[in-house]
């Protein structure tokens, strides 16, 4: 997938989805792999100035309709039980802590052939599921903390 547009253009897959796809493909082929956590690094800032002055796209700035555009292409590639999302862990609890205090993290056993969408520390769009009760329902995008 591309880090920088413009200048990653050797990448395998241009697309997310494409990549999605293909990452599925082989968890169809090895439904017994761990969970594959992917990482989604989005970007805050415009670009840096010493690439943007040269011409390439910049990407536009992350917002809660872009986060939720970005959700559904995930969602159009796997199945609801192919995916742990915070609401997977947090089940009918009010924060996704107190289930993981008193259950622990889903179980190996139940969680081979998943996958994991995961925003870094620190980036500037992501849904925070453990300071804000309530809030990334039905979201598959998980806070990494």
């Amino acid at each position: 997938m591309q880090h920088i547009a413009d200048v990653d253009y050797r990448t395998t897959c241009v697309q997310f989805v494409t990549c999605l796809r293909q990452v599925r493909a082989w968890s169809q082929a090895h439904p017994e792999h761990v969970p594959i956590p992917i990482m989604l690094e989005l970007e805050l800032e415009r670009g840096d100035s010493r690439i943007v002055n040269v011409g390439v796209v910049v990407a536009p700035a992350w917002d809660g309709a872009a986060l939720n555009a970005l959700d559904a292409e995930i969602r159009s590639v796997f199945e609801p039980g192919e995916m742990i999302t915070p609401d997977v862990v947090r089940g009918r609890g009010r924060t996704l802590e107190q289930p993981v205090l008193r259950d622990g993290w889903p179980k190996l056993r139940d969680s081979r052939s998943d996958f994991v969408a995961e925003l870094p520390e620190g980036s500037p769009a992501r849904c925070n599921p453990v300071n804000a009760p309530g809030g990334c329902r039905d979201n598959r995008l998980k806070d990494v903390r």
